[in-house]
């Protein structure tokens, strides 16, 4: 069992340390900012355990030099995940001087430990090996000991708490967003972010525990404990390298060209050419209706709005949403507007969100296909992406959401009702 404890203590320190050169490889391939954030937060967990595992084995003369930085690393873990969601949740994510203020507790929790430096060397060794939790008539050594219980007691767990408060209100934020920017969602949900939230809260509950109750000296405890973080290192390491910066905007395949501004106004100028457009299925949405009043100040003008409206109908008429990746921005350029302009009038005019409204062009093309016999020969799923839906179960979906049947009952039910 001594064995196993010492791999896995020492296991640690090196997959951490290995999984942040490799996010900051992959960052430089790709620059990704999402893998930088994590590679970072990679850093810090190797040099944490690195702490913890000179204490388990006793090279108090490394943590005589160690100590003083081991409280302000702990508190730097949340900040730098909370600012892995935001390189997530963001569209224009950089990191900056603007965020140092999440790291403030770092900084003055190594203030307050200044005097912890001027110790005699004697005196360090004797608090780093287990003096913090004895019993010592020194003024200065009560004081540190103070600022140490304040630091893991309040200042990580206030930290827990602020910062998982932040990261669900953020990701809930963002599910909004996404709605309002891209016409699919596979590939781009953050559900795994809700895991590694929890994950989060279990793992400092458990080093809580083992500051609380002096558990680093049970062996089978610090097994159980290591292995956890060996599994927890990895789950972010493959999920964090899987998920993909989806603000980045993606390469267009030749065959689904997204169709360039010059094609919606001829389409707009053409005098024969009736365009049709399929007639909208008024649903409010509920986060719609509740944001609406966010564009009382626009600077948006009726004539500007009208335009954009026009140019907006005629564009959908060319059947962009078969570009099962469409997102707002890609209809922004060929309208040669904004993005803000076209989400408001998308929204205030439609009472739809981006998503919502795309899907419903593509169910309305769906019904057509699902009626007409030329093709017959269709599988559902082949209907589906020829329209515009990446999967058979989001097609379902939205299929459900518009006409309230799945689309072999729809069929079904038309050729009763034409018999």
């Amino acid at each position: 069992m001594q064995f196993a404890d010492k791999i896995l203590s020492i296991l640690i320190v090196y997959q951490s340390l290995i999984f942040s050169l490799l996010f900051v490889f992959f960052y430089y391939k790709t620059r990704n900012n999402p893998f930088k954030t994590l590679g970072f937060f990679m850093f810090l967990n190797a040099v944490y355990f690195g702490f913890s595992l000179a204490y388990y084995y006793g090279n108090y003369h490394i943590l005589t030099i160690a100590y003083y930085f081991s409280l302000p690393v702990a508190l730097s873990l949340f900040p730098v995940f909370y600012l892995y969601i935001q390189s997530l949740t963001h569209r224009h994510f950089q990191i900056s001087y603007r965020y140092l203020y999440h790291f403030i507790p770092s900084f003055v929790v190594l203030l307050l430990n200044l005097p912890y430096l001027f110790l005699p060397y004697k005196e360090k060794l004797w608090f780093v090996s287990g003096g913090y939790g004895q019993i010592t008539d020194n003024l200065l050594l009560i004081y540190l000991k103070w600022i140490n219980r304040i630091g893991v007691f309040g200042f990580i767990n206030l930290q827990l708490l602020v910062y998982i408060i932040l990261s669900v209100y953020f990701y809930n934020q963002y599910k909004k967003q996404i709605e309002n920017i891209f016409s699919y969602k596979e590939n781009i949900d953050l559900k795994w972010i809700k895991m590694l939230v929890i994950s989060f809260l279990i793992l400092f509950l458990m080093i809580d525990s083992i500051h609380f109750f002096s558990v680093k000296t049970n062996m089978p405890h610090r097994i159980l404990f290591n292995t956890s973080m060996l599994l927890f290192n990895f789950a972010i390491f493959a999920n964090g390298l899987y998920q993909k910066n989806i603000f980045v905007k993606a390469i267009v395949s030749v065959e689904k060209q997204i169709i360039p501004f010059q094609e919606v106004m001829e389409s707009r100028q053409s005098k024969d050419e009736e365009i049709q457009i399929p007639e909208l299925i008024i649903e409010i949405d509920s986060e719609i209706d509740n944001s609406l009043s966010k564009y009382q100040n626009s600077n948006l003008s009726d004539d500007v709005k009208i335009k954009i409206i026009e140019d907006l109908e005629r564009y959908m008429a060319l059947k962009p949403y078969n570009y099962s990746n469409l997102t707002i921005d890609d209809v922004a350029e060929s309208l040669q507007t904004n993005t803000k302009y076209l989400s408001q009038i998308i929204n205030e005019t439609y009472q739809k969100n981006f998503y919502n409204y795309i899907n419903m062009f593509r169910v309305n093309d769906s019904k057509e296909m699902l009626l007409n016999p030329e093709f017959s020969n269709y599988s559902t799923e082949g209907i589906a992406k020829s329209v515009g839906f990446n999967s058979k179960s989001s097609f379902y979906t939205a299929f459900k959401k518009y006409t309230g049947l799945t689309p072999v009952e729809f069929k079904n039910k038309s050729i009763i009702e034409n018999a």
